[in-house]
């Protein structure tokens, strides 16, 4: 019988457990909106009062959550949370509750992501139109990923690569506003 009763009460502390974890991740994701405008004191507070709004749990009690806002390498916000689950049966073999704890990490920011597009210029593309579809395909790509934090650069290239050898580009990747395959002069015409 005490097997059983035991049971029960490491099956709520985990329900409640679970439940605490997930209130956490939500208030997280609710507050990194606006974080960074806020104090610290606003932030405990916004912290205390949203965590209260999504978690009820009648067998638990002591619910604290403390917010940590940094800004090194982006912006990110810790919430540690902690809370104690009275138990039911426990009490006959003197636990009377249990502690729980979470955590939440939510990061942000604006780092770009850098994006390579290795585009053949070759001789063989000057056929069947091949180069005029990858200017409309690299110029769709391109628009789609303007709005985004993406970094996009090229490396274009015009002989084949041999197994076992380094390419080396003869000029550095850079930022793409356009693609500059206009203008580069192959087999007397101008691609």
């Amino acid at each position: 019988m005490g097997a059983v009763g035991m049971a029960v009460d490491y099956t709520r502390a985990n329900a409640a457990r679970t439940a605490f974890q997930v209130a956490l991740d939500s208030t997280a994701l609710m507050m990194a909106k606006d974080a960074a405008t806020l104090t610290d004191e606003q932030r405990k507070t916004e912290a205390t009062k949203t965590f209260g709004a999504l978690f009820n749990r009648p067998e638990v009690t002591d619910a604290t959550v403390t917010p940590v806002f940094t800004t090194a390498g982006g912006s990110k916000l810790t919430l540690n949370g902690s809370a104690v689950v009275h138990t039911n049966f426990l009490g006959v073999i003197g636990i009377s509750e249990v502690n729980i704890s979470a955590m939440s990490v939510s990061t942000w920011g604006n780092t770009r992501l850098r994006v390579a597009l290795v585009l053949d210029n070759s001789g063989s593309m000057a056929s069947d139109e091949k180069i005029d579809a990858l200017k409309t395909a690299s110029h769709n790509l391109l628009s789609q990923l303007q709005s985004a934090a993406v970094r996009p650069g090229r490396l274009c290239f015009d002989r084949p690569l041999q197994q076992g050898r380094e390419f080396r580009c003869r000029q550095p990747c850079r930022q793409l506003v356009a693609l500059g395959l206009v203008g580069r002069r192959e087999r007397g015409r101008t691609i």
